[in-house]
């Protein structure tokens, strides 16, 4: 599942929505940033879900653990990622739209 990240409420509505209605059983990745907040980090690491350093120097061990993560998932487990890593707005859409280039950003 990708969601767009508009709110803060988004990652608890996903995860009540996913687990209530849906009986599934959410994973999330998330950013390492969120590591600093005690009950993520907590919680978080007591669930298969990971915490993905965007700022790794080696990607290939990012995506090992999230091979890993998906790997071992049942029928009924549902990935959520966020694109775009955190809240979006008008400004980190324009300057996402600069780097991918004017016609990349006209689809």
């Amino acid at each position: 599942m990708l969601c767009r990240h508009a709110s803060v409420a988004d990652s608890v509505l996903s995860a009540w929505v996913i687990s209530t209605l849906s009986a599934m059983a959410p994973r999330y990745v998330l950013k390492r940033e969120l590591l600093w907040d005690p009950c993520l980090d907590i919680v978080g690491n007591r669930l298969p879900n990971h915490f993905l350093d965007r700022d790794a120097a080696d990607s290939a061990v990012e995506l090992d653990a999230l091979r890993d993560l998906a790997s071992s998932m049942a029928p009924a487990d549902v990935a959520i990622i966020f694109p775009e890593g955190t809240r979006a707005s008008e400004a980190k859409r324009e300057r996402m739209l600069a780097k991918i280039g004017p016609r990349r950003g006209t689809r």
